[in-house]
């Protein structure tokens, strides 16, 4: 899959979707230095890919799930995105699956740089997954760069505070409970609505606007 990556960058194709997973994270590190300079945008490994509603798709996002609407989707978690996007008529502009890899082509900030680009955009929906400072990340440059389009974050960080002793190193390690609880706060301080449940996101018609979707 890297190489394959590396083939599409030497083509010099626009937007590359990689939807590999277990790909090492010294390949994938290669990648991005060889990317440097070179106007492709990788949008992955270990992604759902990427979905403009009712126009085209890259990737194995189901379009059935999917309809026309004014809310941005960026989520780290491609299991959470499809379960929790078709979600009582909420409407989309553009649907992308970043990937929860450590080292990817296309992370929060990328994407919300294009949202916040995008007149067809009025909202935003970020999902989440544990592991890493990426929310914690973009939380910050929405609080200096985006006051104007209401965002939405529904991050697994909370749900994985009751399980705090589960079996994952990694998880434990990287995001111990005080970040998680650092991030929620955060996120309630510079106004970003936090999604307290993962069986749908209907309710983000009310934070964010009646007229959005």
């Amino acid at each position: 899959a890297a190489d394959s990556t590396l083939a599409a960058v030497d083509a010099d194709l626009e937007v590359v979707v990689c939807l590999s997973e277990h790909i090492p994270v010294q390949d994938m590190i290669k990648v991005r230095r060889y990317m440097e300079g070179h106007r492709t945008q990788l949008i992955g490994p270990n992604c759902p890919g990427i979905l403009t509603a009712d126009e085209c798709k890259l990737g194995i996002i189901p379009g059935y799930i999917h309809r026309k609407g004014h809310v941005g989707v960026i989520s780290r978690s491609g299991t959470l995105s499809m379960s929790n996007v078709p979600a009582n008529g909420i409407g989309q502009t553009t649907a992308i699956g970043i990937g929860g890899d450590p080292v990817k082509g296309t992370d929060f900030i990328d994407a919300l740089k294009l949202f916040k680009e995008d007149p067809e955009t009025l909202a935003v929906l970020m999902i989440g997954e544990i592991g890493g400072t990426a929310e914690e990340d973009a939380a910050k440059w929405i609080a200096q760069n985006m006051p104007d389009k209401p965002v939405a974050d529904m991050s697994a960080h909370q749900f994985f505070i009751s399980y705090q002793f589960r079996d994952i190193l990694e998880y434990i390690v990287v995001d111990p409970l005080e970040n998680v609880l650092d991030i929620l706060v955060y996120f309630h301080q510079i106004g970003v609505v936090n999604m307290a449940r993962t069986n749908g996101v209907a309710d983000i018609n009310r934070p964010l606007d009646t007229n959005v979707s």
